[in-house]
C-alpha cells in the first residue's frame, strides 16, 4: 500500500497550477489511477484556460463600446457627465483587472535578472501618481531572477487594494534565505482568517467591498497570488501587529 499512500499524499496538493504530475508507480491498479488523475487534471487545466481566454476576449472587446460611451459622455450635462465618466473609468479598471488575470494565467513567466529596488521604486512613484499615500523601506540594491511584468502587476494590485481600504500604504522588501519577501502593509480593517484562502481565488470579494467606492472585480488578490505561484512562491495574508494587514508576496530563487 506504500505507492497508494504516496499517491494520496501527492494528490492532497493537486491543483490546476503548473506542478509535477502525480507519481505513476506501484501495482498496476495504482498506476492506472494515478494516470487517470493526471489526465483529468490536464483536461480541467485546458478547460480553465479556455474559459480564461474567453474572458480575456470579452474584456478586450468591451473596450471599444466603452470608448464610444466616454466620447458621448463629454456632450452630456456636466453633472451627468461626471457620473457617467466615473462609471466608465470604473468599468475600464475592472476590465484591466480581468486582462491582467488572464495574462498571468495564459502567458508563461519570463524569468531574467532584475533590479528589484528599481522595480519597487517605480511602483512607488506610479502609486503616488495615482494619489496613493505610500512610504517604502528599500535596500540600496537587490538583484533577483523574476518576471518584471508579473511582479509589477501583482504589486500594483496589492498597493491599490491596501490604499482602497486603509488610505496609507507601506512597502517593504527582505531577502529570507533563498526567498524574497515583498510586503505591502496597511492599517486597515484587515481580512478575517476564515476568508483569506477564499479571497485568493478569482472573482471573490469580501462583504465590505460591495460599495461603489471599494467594489471591484474580485481579481486583485488572485492576480498577485498567481504571480507568486509562477515564481515558485505564494501570497500570504497576515495580521499586522497593532492592527492592519500584511500582504506578503513570496518569490523563490
Amino acid at each position: 500500500t506504500r505507492p497508494l499512500r504516496r499517491l494520496a499524499d501527492a494528490s492532497a496538493d493537486l491543483s490546476l497550477q503548473a506542478s509535477a504530475p502525480l507519481p505513476v508507480e506501484g501495482p498496476h491498479e495504482v498506476q492506472v489511477l494515478a494516470a487517470a488523475m493526471n489526465a483529468a487534471r490536464e483536461r480541467l487545466r485546458g478547460q480553465a484556460h479556455d474559459v480564461t481566454r474567453m474572458l480575456a476576449a470579452v474584456a478586450h472587446d468591451l473596450r471599444t463600446p466603452l470608448t464610444g460611451l466616454r466620447l458621448r459622455a463629454d456632450s452630456a450635462p456636466p453633472a451627468q457627465a461626471a457620473r457617467m465618466v466615473a462609471d466608465i473609468e470604473r468599468m475600464n479598471a475592472m476590465i484591466e483587472q480581468v486582462l491582467d488575470y488572464a495574462r498571468g494565467e495564459l502567458e508563461p513567466p519570463v524569468l531574467q535578472p532584475l533590479d528589484i529596488v528599481a522595480l519597487l521604486d517605480d511602483c512607488v512613484q506610479s502609486a503616488r501618481g495615482r494619489g496613493v499615500v505610500i512610504i517604502a523601506t528599500l535596500p540600496a540594491e537587490l538583484s533577483w531572477h523574476a518576471d518584471a511584468l508579473l511582479l509589477r502587476r501583482a504589486l500594483d494590485n496589492l498597493i491599490d487594494n491596501a490604499a482602497r481600504y486603509a488610505g496609507a500604504v507601506e512597502l517593504r522588501v527582505a531577502r529570507v534565505g533563498r526567498r524574497l519577501h515583498l510586503e505591502v502593509l496597511d492599517r486597515g480593517p484587515g481580512i478575517a482568517a476564515a476568508d483569506r484562502q477564499r479571497l485568493l481565488q478569482p472573482f471573490q470579494r469580501s462583504e465590505t467591498s460591495r460599495s461603489r467606492d471599494t467594489g471591484g472585480a474580485g481579481l486583485g488578490l488572485a492576480v498577485a497570488a498567481n504571480a507568486a505561484h509562477r515564481h515558485g512562491g505564494e501570497l500570504q495574508l497576515l495580521d499586522r501587529e497593532d492592527g492592519g494587514l500584511v500582504a506578503r508576496l513570496i518569490v523563490a530563487a
